[in-house]
């Protein structure tokens, strides 16, 4: 059975939210592994974005999966393939509680969004 999770999030939010608590945002929804990845990037609030927008759309498909109550923003790692495709790895959920987790990001100056797949 497949779930689905969307997510919207304003690049404008995340910007003030960030330049409001820096390093603590950083360390409360993102992995080390998701920081350093964007932490020299260009434009790294927009990266930050879709990675917030993917955590919410993931917790979303696994909450309507029943699986998954207590995972946090912080649990749920967003990293990226060497050909750029993100990927999603689940801390505090064990692989054989789901066969795999699909996930597409997109962003304009605006606005990043993101969709989840999971199949149980």
């Amino acid at each position: 059975m497949i779930f689905v999770g969307n997510d919207i999030v304003e690049i404008d939010r995340i910007k003030k939210i960030f330049i409001k608590f820096d390093n603590h945002f950083l360390k409360k929804i993102f992995s080390d592994a998701e920081i350093k990845n964007v932490i020299n990037k260009k434009n790294k609030i927009i990266h930050l974005s879709g990675k917030f927008s993917s955590k919410e759309a993931v917790k979303k498909a696994l909450c309507s999966a029943m699986i998954g109550s207590n995972i946090f923003p912080k649990d749920i790692e967003i990293l990226n393939k060497r050909n750029g495709e993100p990927y999603v790895r689940i801390m505090k959920l064990n692989t054989n509680e789901y066969k795999y987790i699909s996930l597409s990001i997109s962003h304009t100056t605006k606005h990043a969004t993101a969709i989840a797949l999971i199949d149980i």
